[in-house]
């Protein structure tokens, strides 16, 4: 439902940078609600609607431009009946117009926000409706200030009045021979010379030759201004890999606004900055090989218990590349737990990975527990490289300091060490005092 708050904001308050900016933002105002809200025009119903030279890819781009400053997003909140009437195949993108909190009066304030209780929406708050930024400032000219330059006039050769009005030069031509006219000669008027075509038909014959094309020492010509082609071709394919840019861009915000409404309406919607990094690691992973299924999944799961998803989605979870590919670089905490039904737990190893740390080859290597892993491999059999016994004493101090706090602090299940655990306590001790025995006093 249409109503003056956002027409007169996008007249006077909004911060466009030119004419076509505005005249979209105000027909998107035009058809929006009056909390800028369910503005769904087509590009081109607006390119139509406004009068001038603009067309629908104009207003495409202007979209862009608005989006990235904060003016617009698109709306997240539930769609209106009328919305809903269109056919499915007709209908356009639902644009929010960004109206900032602190614009409003409180009594037009308080009006706004009966109308969204009203629609069951939540009350805008100034985190949801901050304050824009001022408009960038268009670069100058490059010759603002500089005095046009003189050109020369094009000067005219001055007719010559026994001439007439004759376009034609005057010169005998040099292959023609010299013989004695047949008949009486007559002599024509100085005033006008009389040729086979009227002058008015004759044809204009410039006051000096042109110039002969200039070569750029290639065998190609060059125009007056420079080398043919002087368009920088740098220039162009900067263009082209602009908008390939944005084209992409626009794909990965699509995968986002996607994924925010996976979240439910229990999770906050990232705002213009927040949305727009995020947008921005999802363009880099599109580039990089990543793919949309994998890049949706990740911004929507285990998102249930988050205090904040916009926090879980922008921290660690996107921030090594490479997250939105199938193959995952990231290390797998799980890819060490053994599968299957696990044994009694020694107290050796650790509890959940079953692995301890063994001297192979002389370096230290993790090693499925013998004791408790259930895959563990004989040492007998695993060759030579295992050196039973030569545990360092100090390291041997440490688990025995270890185990000894574990039985002073038992478990919440009521027990302290298992059988197995206690045996392997003592056998530790064992080998401790045959190593002190056997060391020179």
């Amino acid at each position: 439902m249409s109503s003056a708050y956002p027409i007169i904001w996008a007249m006077k308050h909004a911060p466009c940078t030119d004419v076509y900016e505005q005249s979209v933002l105000i027909q998107m105002a035009d058809a929006a609600d009056e909390d800028g809200c369910n503005a769904y025009l087509s590009k081109e119903t607006i390119a139509k609607r406004i009068a001038g030279d603009i067309s629908p890819e104009t207003v495409r781009r202007k979209w862009r431009s608005l989006e990235r400053r904060g003016l617009i997003r698109p709306d997240t909140s539930p769609p209106p009946p009328r919305y809903l009437k269109i056919p499915a195949n007709r209908r356009t993108k639902r644009w929010e117009l960004c109206i900032p909190y602190s614009w409003w009066s409180d009594a037009q304030r308080e009006q706004v926000q009966r109308s969204r209780e009203d629609r069951g929406l939540e009350p805008l708050t100034p985190e949801s409706r901050p304050d824009l930024s001022e408009a960038p400032l268009r670069a100058p000219r490059a010759d603002k200030g500089l005095e046009r330059p003189h050109r020369r006039k094009k000067s005219s050769p001055p007719e010559s009045p026994d001439r007439g009005h004759s376009q034609c030069p005057q010169g005998e031509d040099p292959g023609a021979t010299h013989s004695a006219p047949q008949g009486p000669l007559t002599v024509p008027p100085r005033g006008h010379s009389q040729w086979p075509n009227p002058p008015g038909d004759s044809p204009e014959v410039p006051s000096s030759p042109p110039a002969p094309p200039a070569t750029d020492g290639t065998g190609g010509h060059t125009g007056p201004g420079g080398p043919a082609g002087r368009e920088d071709d740098g220039s162009a394919n900067d263009h082209n890999a602009q908008d390939a840019r944005e084209a992409l861009l626009e794909r990965a915000q699509g995968l986002v606004d996607d994924a925010v409404r996976r979240w439910g309406s229990g999770h906050r919607a990232p705002g213009a900055r927040d949305r727009q990094r995020l947008s921005e690691r999802v363009a880099d992973e599109l580039v990089a090989g990543g793919e949309e299924t994998v890049i949706l999944e990740e911004l929507t799961r285990d998102l249930g218990s988050a205090r904040s998803a916009v926090r879980v989605v922008l921290g660690a979870r996107t921030a090594t590349p490479g997250w939105g590919r199938p193959v995952d670089p990231r290390p797998d905490p799980d890819r060490y737990v053994p599968q299957g039904p696990l044994p009694v737990w020694c107290g050796l190893c650790d509890e959940r990975t079953r692995l301890v740390t063994a001297m192979v080859a002389g370096s230290e290597r993790l090693w499925r527990c013998a004791r408790c892993h259930p895959q563990a491999v004989d040492p007998a059999a695993a060759g030579d490289g295992i050196e039973p016994g030569s545990t360092d004493p100090a390291l041997l101090e440490q688990m025995l300091a270890s185990l000894a706090g574990a039985g002073q602090a038992p478990r919440p299940s009521g027990g302290g060490l298992s059988p197995a655990a206690k045996d392997a306590k003592d056998a530790a001790e064992a080998v401790r005092r045959k190593k002190r025995a056997g060391s020179p006093a």
